[in-house]
């Protein structure tokens, strides 16, 4: 088991639905879909989609736990200076490191490589939207403290497990 997974509990539930930055919230703290969506469902209402807005998005990640770092920022910046999601994991992303990547109007997570949305975990030469140009991207963090081995891991250790 890795020490960072792109696949959580739940997440197939989104496939086909315009819910692609409520996925990307639950896979960088590790945490089922489900947690993610009904949080958001409470904060908009019954006729919410999916589709969230920047500050949204920094909302759900500080509900979730999640500790973040914008690490780019391309906004402001001349349109044909922009990366491509592709170009930008080739020559900036870190292997074993997980990143919220926001491209033109979607959103998704990278880790070594991989990219994952409502389609599914694929390589970013593969994916559909490896073309996108970047807006930003953060970078997740874990505590110091923590070894990145177990980040996320275990979901089930209660006081009375046997």
């Amino acid at each position: 088991m890795t020490a960072m997974q792109l696949t959580i509990p739940n997440w197939e539930i989104a496939k086909g639905k315009p819910c692609c930055a409520v996925l990307a919230c639950a896979v960088a703290a590790q945490r089922p879909f489900l947690d993610a969506w009904g949080w958001m469902c409470r904060q908009k209402g019954k006729r919410w989609r999916g589709s969230m807005y920047d500050q949204e998005i920094k909302a759900l990640l500080d509900h979730l736990g999640v500790k973040y770092d914008r690490i780019y920022d391309a906004r402001g910046k001349r349109p044909g200076t922009r990366l491509t999601l592709e170009r930008w994991a080739r020559t900036h992303a870190d292997r074993g490191k997980l990143y919220y990547v926001v491209t033109t109007s979607h959103a998704q997570t990278l880790l070594n490589g991989t990219v994952m949305d409502q389609r599914g975990p694929k390589p970013v030469a593969e994916f559909w939207g490896k073309r996108k140009k970047i807006l930003y991207v953060f970078e997740i963090l874990t505590d110091p403290g923590q070894d990145p081995a177990t980040f996320g891991l275990p979901l089930f250790d209660f006081a009375g497990a046997a």
